[in-house]
């Protein structure tokens, strides 16, 4: 019973922390508005695509900001501008936007440049 109680404050006490990380990340980000960076495809989430950077933070794309028509098929998302296709999967590398940083959700939002995303021919 004891390794229960434990166990469970533990987990609480991670959750805690993950929450404190995000909070200040998006505290640090809001300078950052409008800046382009790199990142790559950690997960697509029901509303969004997940990303991580290289210094282990987290963003996030939500659906309805790309600017053209998409197919999202569980492990990869098929972006389609102007008859061109490119295919975007899990761990690829793409350019973002920072579009919004809020510390209150504890979420960073982020555009993804569909500009120099490459098309298949």
């Amino acid at each position: 019973a004891h390794a229960k109680h434990l166990n469970r404050k533990e987990k609480m006490i991670q959750k805690f922390e993950i929450e404190a990380d995000r909070y200040f990340n998006a505290l640090y980000m809001k300078q950052f508005i409008g800046k382009e960076f790199d990142a790559r495809i950690f997960d697509f989430a029901k509303d969004g695509i997940e990303l991580l950077f290289s210094n282990m933070t987290e963003g996030f794309i939500k659906y309805n900001s790309l600017e053209s028509k998409f197919d999202l098929f569980g492990h990869a998302i098929e972006i389609h501008l102007f008859n061109q296709n490119a295919l975007l999967r899990l761990g690829d590398k793409v350019k973002v936007v920072l579009l919004e940083s809020d510390t209150e959700k504890r979420k960073v939002i982020y555009k993804l440049n569909e500009k120099v995303l490459k098309y298949k021919k």
